[in-house]
């Protein structure tokens, strides 16, 4: 109620904690929460506390001069880092989309349009296909390396599946059909082993596997506690059950056979079940070998809820 949007440190009674920053990724992830709600059981407090984390979004992250979305702010808006990070692109579009389907404010489909027209512009790669995941302030690609400019990745693309799958249905545009359509066959084509069963993770430019690195502009980063003693041929078991059901949803929501793709969805669930799962103390664990045993034995929150779904 000070700045708007929304608060995300919390200690474990519940009382908040100091903010300096607030990530697009998580305002994002709000917006989508409360619209999800009110489409669920709606309410003048749920629609509210959606259309608030919106004001706050347009007002502070999103950038008048290059357009697009700001990685971060400061808790009251000023500018942090206006790197473009097409992760957090998708969860614009993805949340705005949701949000107009629920509200009918007619702002979150324009500016889930407008997001979905720079990806397109600044960020297809038209000689390999995909997109270019890691950009600066203007839309030029980051340096190679830790910035990781040079790499595409499985995570976002299939956040950007899962995106376009909310801006078709928000806006039943043929445009956004197709480009839903192509990413969909690009995930099957060039980022999952089809003998292993199991999602690969990191690629450069041209799709040739890469050992996994830690990016500059991620919550990922910044995570501690183990890391997997081999890279370059890890898979995550939460990815793995995540990418089946969004395919699944992208699929229905273009009304394309599922048919030629459940092989693929039965090898990523049977693999994520045969080495993902703890039997002796139950949970899944976060990475382990593409063909077979974990390597991270750490449990955390996001593999078992996507799990659940």
């Amino acid at each position: 109620q000070t700045y708007g949007g929304f608060m995300t440190n919390f200690d474990a009674e519940g009382m908040i904690m100091e903010m300096p920053e607030k990530y697009l990724n998580s305002q994002c992830r709000m917006i989508w929460w409360f619209s999800q709600l009110n489409s669920v059981v709606p309410t003048s407090s749920s629609k509210e506390k959606a259309k608030q984390g919106v004001d706050f979004l347009i007002n502070y992250l999103w950038d008048n001069e290059n357009g697009g979305w700001r990685w971060k702010v400061k808790r009251d808006g000023q500018p942090v880092d206006d790197g473009k990070v097409v992760y957090g692109q998708s969860f614009a579009i993805y949340a705005l989309s949701d949000y107009y389907i629920s509200t009918g404010d007619n702002r979150g489909l324009d500016y889930a349009e407008k997001t979905f027209d720079l990806l397109q512009k600044y960020c297809a790669d038209t000689l390999y296909g995909g997109y270019y995941e890691n950009l600066e302030t203007n839309w030029i690609p980051s340096p190679n390396g830790f910035s990781a400019g040079d790499r595409k990745g499985l995570d976002t693309h299939m956040h950007l599946m899962e995106a376009f799958t909310s801006l078709y249905l928000a806006s039943g545009k043929e445009l956004h059909k197709r480009k839903l359509i192509e990413i969909v066959k690009l995930i099957c084509d060039k980022m999952i082993d089809h003998e292993a069963g199991s999602g690969l993770n990191q690629f450069d430019l041209a799709w040739h596997p890469i050992p996994a690195i830690n990016i500059k502009r991620t919550w990922n980063a910044e995570r501690e506690g183990e890391k997997p003693s081999d890279p370059t041929e890890t898979t995550s078991y939460g990815h793995n059950t995540e990418l089946v059901w969004l395919m699944v949803r992208a699929l229905k929501a273009t009304e394309e056979s599922i048919e030629p793709f459940k092989k693929d969805f039965k090898l990523l669930l049977d693999n994520a079940i045969l080495y993902g799962i703890d039997f002796e103390n139950g949970g899944i664990y976060r990475d382990g070998l593409r063909k077979g045993g974990p390597l991270v034995l750490e449990k955390e929150w996001w593999q078992h809820t996507e799990a659940l779904v």
